[in-house]
């Protein structure tokens, strides 16, 4: 009965989606010419055959007991899901305006000769264009498509989590802005795509679970309770810190950018660096330790004329690695200058050691080179 039951599902689907990609084609070309009468009669027929797809996804999925193979019917059906749902985003933005434009004669306003907005009067048939007159200039009100940046910018692509600790927070506000409270879609589609961005151990942690819309929630807040802890990433933070590696010499701009880039991005993700906090005086002693003495020096002079943050610290690496980055840099400048210099000089040198033909005929010889030689014989004969 199981076995019937999947191959009369997969047969429908298998039909509704040569129907469904036609339907989406169409609406595409329709909404790229303007055609939004066309337009709404496909994507009206999409909506419907999309619905119909979802029941036989949803009847298809349990029978498949398996995991893994639910998976990959998941990955497989995936392109017609993304497909619509991108249609229905660009449909409901431009309904308003196919509306204003479906309503047949558009909107006129007359502007009355003292500057004020008069409707036409009840005798005067609305004309079909605006003609400007002298005294009595019509305006043609027609609304305009909205616009979205989101047709301008590049699309977000959502990363598969892995189980990551520190990656959760930024792989859950993309998904969660994305996915999870976009409220035109159900909580079957969200968990659809819920287990498409996840791998390793985020998805066995909702394997067991069935595709069902009572069980998204039930998966997020499973993901949530296993993956979103906070202390352990800020502990994590902590011990990245204390293993970065001590900078030996000052003029080592390069080592001392790497420090301040590092500690910098790690500090940051434990809190504010402005504030005189146990905190940031702990990663200020332990960062300050991994200096040359010349600069631990300098630093606690600082600290002893004035009450020095976090960020002061920051600041400090940075300026001394800027000072040493620009010293490097002229000195490579004037090398390199003072070896042009000295190529030019070598080559005016050459050039007046060059025997001219006045002088040829003063000494009375001349060179000939044996062409017949690759290495040339001089040979001095009488001129």
């Amino acid at each position: 009965m199981a076995a019937r039951k999947l191959n009369e599902a997969t047969l429908a689907v298998d039909v509704l989606e040569n129907e469904l990609h036609k339907d989406l084609k169409n609406y595409e070309e329709a909404s790229r010419d303007d055609r939004w009468d066309d337009a709404e009669t496909a994507y009206e027929l999409a909506d419907d055959r999309m619905k119909r797809l979802i029941k036989n996804y949803e009847l298809i999925i349990p029978l498949l007991n398996a995991p893994e193979a639910q998976q990959k019917y998941l990955v497989q059906h995936e392109e017609f899901v993304n497909r619509f749902h991108k249609i229905k985003i660009d449909w409901r933005k431009n309904k308003p305006a196919v509306q204003m434009r479906s309503t047949g004669t558009p909107t006129l306003k007359i502007a009355a000769p003292n500057g004020t907005i008069a409707p036409p009067s009840g005798n005067i048939a609305p004309p079909k264009t605006a003609i400007a007159q002298p005294m009595i200039p019509m305006q043609l009100q027609v609304a305009s498509g909205p616009m979205s940046v989101a047709h301008i910018l590049p699309r977000i692509e959502i990363t598969k989590f892995d189980g990551d600790l520190h990656k959760w927070k930024d792989w859950w506000e993309i998904f969660r802005t994305l996915i999870h409270e976009d409220q035109s879609m159900r909580p079957i589609e969200k968990f659809s795509r819920l287990k498409l961005h996840l791998t390793e151990e985020a998805a066995g942690a909702i394997s067991y679970l069935d595709l069902t819309d009572n069980n998204y929630s039930k998966a997020i807040d499973i993901l949530t309770g296993k993956f979103n802890k906070p202390k352990s990433v800020k502990a994590d933070h902590y011990i990245a810190i204390t293993e970065l590696p001590r900078v030996e010499r000052q003029d080592d701009f390069k080592e001392l950018r790497k420090l301040h880039d590092k500690a910098m991005g790690h500090a940051l993700n434990l809190g504010n660096l402005d504030q005189t906090s146990a905190q940031n005086e702990a990663i200020m002693e332990i960062l300050t330790r991994k200096l040359p003495l010349e600069l631990i020096s300098r630093w606690h002079s600082k600290t002893r004329q004035n009450i020095m943050t976090l960020e002061d610290f920051f600041k400090f690496i940075n300026s001394i690695a800027e000072d040493w980055e620009y010293a490097y840099s002229t000195e490579k400048q004037e090398k390199k200058k003072t070896k042009s210099e000295t190529s030019e000089k070598t080559q005016r040198v050459n050039f007046a050691t060059t025997p001219t033909a006045a002088e040829l005929a003063v000494t009375g010889t001349a060179t000939v080179y044996e062409k017949e030689k690759k290495q040339s014989t001089v040979v001095k004969r009488k001129c």
